[in-house]
Formats: structure tokens, sequence, C-alpha cells
């Protein structure tokens, strides 16, 4: 089976984001993972930050630190594939976003201003896949969003200084029948001791394989601690 990271953060397209990509490689090396999803803050922090109102490739400037990773990551065999997490302009909301090809994010604004309702429509349009991240993070003003605009909901959000209230969260999920994911939400090195993601019998080459993985919810859950 092979160990996927669904949720990880860089340093060079999320604000919040600590490690650089050797960092990142280096350590999901020695914790035997075969491919992270690299889904960096897609959000106006994001936009200003990377100065994506001033470059003519939007797209490249928001995901800055999926190329990076996936720039190095020949030397390392690890599957990198291209994630995304996006709050729209109009909450604290957070998505997780699969299946991403070229130019179905290329324009930031446009895609911010949606919001849920209208992306939801979108996504199916593009054969993306939503899964709300953390919907229980309530000290973040985040509050889960109605199933019937989303694939699934992250039911165990392992970041280890927030309290998501996880049980409620995979409960949700479950209610709904809707895909449920495991995730390590990483931003510090520091984190490795909370880590988790999925297990598959199929590893992931892109976003597209990603999406169709999290689809067929042919795969488990996976928690470092759960192992010990």
């Amino acid at each position: 089976m092979y160990k996927i990271e669904t949720h990880c953060h860089t340093v060079y397209s999320s604000v919040c984001g600590h490690l650089h990509a050797l960092q990142i490689l280096d350590l999901y090396k020695k914790e035997g993972y075969d491919a992270i999803c690299i889904t960096d803050h897609y959000n106006m922090q994001t936009y200003e930050m990377n100065n994506a109102e001033n470059v003519a490739d939007k797209e490249k400037a928001m995901f800055k630190g999926y190329l990076e990773v996936k720039d190095l990551s020949q030397f390392y065999d690890i599957e990198v594939i291209l994630g995304a997490e996006i709050r729209f302009n109009e909450n604290r909301n957070d998505y997780l976003v699969y299946g991403i090809t070229p130019g179905v994010l290329s324009n930031p604004k446009e895609i911010l201003e949606m919001g849920i309702v209208q992306f939801s429509e979108y996504a199916k349009q593009n054969n993306l896949v939503i899964i709300q991240a953390h919907p229980f993070r309530h000290h973040k003003h985040c509050i889960p969003v109605s199933h019937e605009f989303i694939n699934g909901y992250e039911g165990y959000n392992h970041h280890p200084r927030h309290n998501d209230f996880n049980e409620k969260a995979f409960a949700l999920s479950s209610k709904y029948n809707l895909i449920t994911i495991s995730s390590s939400d990483l931003h510090r090195s520091t984190d490795e001791e909370s880590m988790g993601g999925i297990k598959s019998a199929v590893l992931p080459r892109n976003s597209v394989d990603m999406a169709k993985i999290l689809l067929s919810r042919d795969f488990t859950l996976y928690h470092k601690n759960a192992e010990n």
C-alpha cells in the first residue's frame, strides 16, 4: 500500500507555512511516504504574498510551493501532487481541491469571488474533487458547509496546534456517506509526530489520479500515532 499525504503546506505559498522544499521532502522520505499533495492556501493572502496581481502567469504564482517541491522531488522518488486549499472571500471556510489541470485555477480573483455554491458547479464541470478541511475548527470561524456542495469532509486533521473536533467531522461525513480523508495538515517540522494521510493500492502520479483515488473510496485512513 502506498502512503499518501493529502494536506501539506510550504513556506512559498502559505503565510502560515514554515517548510522549504528540501525540508518537506526529507521529512516525508524519512516517514516513508510515497506521495505528497501540496495544498498551499489559495486565497487573497497568497495572491498578495506572491504578487500575483503583477505577473502574467497567476497560476504559477499561486502554486509556487508545489512547483518548488515538484522540481526537487526527482531526487527523492516521491510523487508530488498538485492540490489547493481554497478559501473564498465569503467566509473563513477552507476547501481542499484535487483533480486540478492546467488553466482550471488560473484566474484567482474570479475563483475566490465564486463562493462554494458557485464553485461546486464549476468543480463538477471540471472534474474537481472538493473536501472541506477541518469543518469544526470553530476558533478559526470554520463551519460545516452543506453536504450537497462538496464531495467529502476532512474527518481527521492531525494539526497539533488546533482542536478540530475530528470525531464530529468524521460523524458528519459518515452521516451523508461522503468521502472521508485523514491528513497531517503539515506546517512545521515539529508536526512530524502527528502526521496522517491515506493508504492506497494505487500510486497517484498527478492531481487527476489523486481525485480518482478519492472518488473510488478504495483507500484506508492513516495516522502515525495509531501505529504506536
